[in-house]
């Protein structure tokens, strides 16, 4: 992260020993890291109390605080580097939890909720290539993130939401099946049967082919649609 900070996009530590040879890489870190384009993220045991830390513990815990004052002054205009106490851990368990908030923390905004898109169904566009842009390659949902959203816009009788996502779930997933179950369903429930129906076939059409466990749902699907 100093030396050769272009080698990689992101350094992450979690309770680091940066008190080893009298604490050295401090000054090289607030030297070097201020104008580094590499995002650092450190995670920390509890802040305790020095007056209470056994001996052989207060040299790495002295330096924490010290890394954690180094953070705090750096540049955040740009959000690169954040450190992160977390109380109730220690320097072996806080390498879990750390984790978690660290990928977080380079993944700001990653997931997008169906109550954003209540309020404009097609940001779904904008949002992904926004998230495409920022990190360098084409970022798609997954399937059960628009099943997911179906589902709710289903729930609450949004059709035309239902069958927007549906479609966008379809052309990401081409042959999958079970997207043009819930395409089906959707148009079913926007009152569009014809489509509805044949999505449907083609569902049914793709799952005996592939002998799949689904088959029977889709052709009692189908039957009610046809009721």
């Amino acid at each position: 992260a100093i030396e050769k900070p272009e080698l990689f996009q992101a350094h992450l530590a979690f309770s680091p020993a940066v008190h080893w040879n009298k604490g050295e890489i401090l000054p090289r870190l607030n030297e070097k890291l201020s104008g580094t384009k590499s995002k650092i993220y450190i995670a920390a045991e509890k802040k305790l109390d020095l007056s209470q830390v056994p001996v052989f513990l207060k040299k790495h815990h002295l330096s924490l605080n010290k890394l954690a004052d180094l953070f705090e002054g750096l540049d955040s205009a740009n959000n690169q580097h954040k450190f992160q106490w977390f109380n109730g851990e220690d320097h072996i368990t806080v390498a879990l939890i750390g984790q978690h908030y660290a990928y977080k923390f380079l993944y700001p905004d990653w997931f997008l909720s169906a109550q954003v898109l209540e309020k404009d169904v097609t940001y779904f566009e904008s949002f992904y290539e926004g998230l495409s842009k920022r990190y360098g390659y084409k970022v798609i949902p997954s399937e059960y993130d628009l099943y997911s959203f179906n589902q709710y816009f289903l729930f609450t009788n949004q059709t035309e939401k239902a069958v927007y996502i549906s479609q966008k779930r379809l052309d990401f997933y081409p042959t999958s099946h079970t997207a043009m179950r819930s395409l089906a369903q959707a148009l079913f429930a926007d009152g569009q049967n014809d489509k509805a129906k044949r999505h449907i076939r083609d569902a049914i059409t793709l799952a005996r082919a592939e002998s799949h466990e689904n088959l029977t749902e889709y052709q009692e699907i189908l039957s009610n649609f046809n009721k």
